[in-house]
């Protein structure tokens, strides 16, 4: 069993020293454009287009990828994702509950191969997403930020999680966020 530590206020949430020394796997949803996932996957892949181009892969296959053995960075697909004017992916359907449960359990499969204690799981690009939702992106936000802690303390109670430690789970508090 881990422990999970919630950081609902992470704008500024330092990790990055720690990946770079593969002390931390970093987890969040292949968001491409000025997202701090992108900005992560850039510090280790070559370039902003080998960055997208794996977004990409990973939202067109609606498959969890990961950077490792070269870093412990996993990424989950999302459901809409902007490439500006080409390969734009726009699903109306969200993914269902057993897609989502077969990501995370994806990732967990990706940790046990990194074996490291912490994981850190950037929700922050995700919750910036709702904020286009006018008046509900508070009320949506909430909702994903719940969804992720039970779901998490959920596997924390019934699966193998190998030397996992400790859970980060980072947010950005949209109701205060001024952009």
């Amino acid at each position: 069993m881990f422990r999970i530590t919630e950081v609902l206020d992470g704008l500024d949430y330092p990790y990055q020293d720690n990946l770079f020394r593969k002390h931390v796997h970093y987890v969040s949803w292949a968001i491409p454009g000025l997202t701090f996932a992108q900005s992560t996957m850039e510090l280790f892949v070559k370039g902003i287009e080998n960055a997208k181009d794996m977004m990409f892969k990973i939202n067109h296959q609606a498959e969890t990828g990961t950077l490792y053995p070269v870093a412990n960075i996993t990424l989950m697909p999302v459901t809409n994702a902007n490439y500006y004017q080409e390969n734009t992916i726009h699903k109306n359907i969200p993914f269902s509950k057993e897609e989502e449960n077969k990501q995370w359990i994806d990732v967990f499969n990706a940790h046990k191969l990194m074996a490291t204690e912490l994981m850190i799981v950037d929700c922050r690009d995700k919750m910036l997403a709702m904020r286009h939702v006018d008046t509900l992106s508070p009320v949506l936000a909430t909702g994903f930020w719940n969804n992720i802690v039970q779901r998490l303390k959920f596997i924390s109670t019934n699966d193998d999680v190998g030397k996992l430690q400790e859970i980060v789970i980072i947010g950005i508090d949209i109701k205060n966020y001024r952009y």
